[in-house]
């Protein structure tokens, strides 16, 4: 009699044990509990004046080191304070990506473990395009190269690759004083730049000049 109550006594632990780790895991999976070290991203989308946006479409997709997708992947819309709130995010690379109708802008970031990071998104209702040339030290275009155009006010960053022929369109942005600068991620030129513009609802053209990077030899 003593013998079959142990047995029962053992497999009732057995099966104590068994359900606590199923709920461990569970727990863990839907971001709570000691298991998860998970995260939230908070993505707020605003227009040009800095109002937030409702119904805005929001994309986060997940990205590997080599570019590759990593299995992440939420959508949603914004409320009415223009905010989408995703929880439960492992750390890694990703892209976030806000859309109003045509109007559509991505940014690339690194979410750390157990990190609440809030991320803002400006989309431009209005605004002008600023397009531009870079050229080497002969005028002759240069093309792969990354161009920034930033800003302090309005606060917000633009990003691109110039062409074939070392062309370059940025936008559209909103009236304001921005920093237009040039690099190549190869090494192969110095970083040519800062150079301000005022942009004033028109079309606006700037040509940056860049130099063969010195050897370290």
């Amino acid at each position: 009699m003593a013998l079959a109550t142990k047995r029962r006594l053992g497999w009732v632990s057995v099966v104590a044990v068994a359900l606590t780790t199923m709920l461990l895991v569970a727990w863990a999976a839907l971001g709570q509990g000691p298991l998860a070290a998970r995260s939230t991203m908070t993505v707020y989308v605003q227009d040009e004046q800095f109002r937030p946006m409702l119904g805005a479409t929001v994309t986060i997709e997940g990205r590997n080191l080599s570019g590759g997708e990593a299995g992440e992947y939420r959508q949603g819309k914004t409320d009415g304070t223009g905010a989408f709130k995703a929880r439960n995010m492992a750390a890694g690379g990703y892209r976030v990506t806000a859309e109003v109708g045509a109007l559509s802008q991505s940014q690339l970031l690194y979410l750390a473990e157990q990190a609440d990071m809030p991320v803002t998104i400006n989309l431009v209702t209005t605004g002008t395009v600023v397009y531009g040339l870079v050229v080497d030290g002969q005028g002759r275009g240069v093309g792969g190269l990354a161009v920034t155009l930033s800003g302090a006010y309005p606060p917000l960053v633009r990003q691109g690759v110039t062409n074939g022929s070392g062309g370059f369109a940025l936008g559209p942005v909103p009236d304001g004083r921005y920093q237009v600068a040039a690099s190549d991620p190869q090494g192969r030129y110095a970083s040519a730049g800062p150079q301000v513009v005022v942009v004033e609802g028109k079309i606006f053209d700037v040509d940056l000049v860049i130099t063969v990077a010195e050897s370290g030899d």
